[in-house]
């Protein structure tokens, strides 16, 4: 797709990589994080890397299937967050979490957004 922009503006072009999407859709972020990330780099480069949305997922690996869950409670589990958290390739792109809200949203979302933060502060 980014090959039939228009070179004078292909430089724009940025990609958002979704957790979530990524394991069910078969690029196992549990096993083979490095290897995923290898073939990102080496399909449409890092530089293209420019948000990140971040869930967990309900359903298995390569799935196929939408649904979202808690970060950390899903089949990713904790790991492959946690090295998103404290790589250093992703220290500066945005990350978003995009998870179910439960009962209350802002009380969800402050737990996930503090998990995230353990995370990246328990391994450096």
């Amino acid at each position: 797709m980014i090959e039939n922009v228009s070179p004078s503006v292909r430089h724009r072009m940025g990609v958002c990589v979704d957790t979530r999407h990524a394991y069910p859709a078969g690029y196992d972020l549990v096993n083979m994080f490095d290897d995923v990330w290898r073939r990102f780099a080496d399909v449409l480069g890092l530089d293209r890397l420019r948000v990140m949305h971040l869930n967990d997922s309900k359903t298995p690996f390569a799935s196929r299937r939408d649904r979202h869950e808690l970060i950390g409670e899903g089949s990713l589990g904790p790991t492959p967050f946690r090295r998103i958290m404290t790589d250093e390739r992703f220290v500066d792109v945005p990350k978003l979490i995009e998870t179910p809200k439960l009962d209350d949203a802002r009380k969800t979302d402050a737990r996930m957004l503090a998990r995230l933060r353990r995370y990246a502060a328990h391994d450096r």
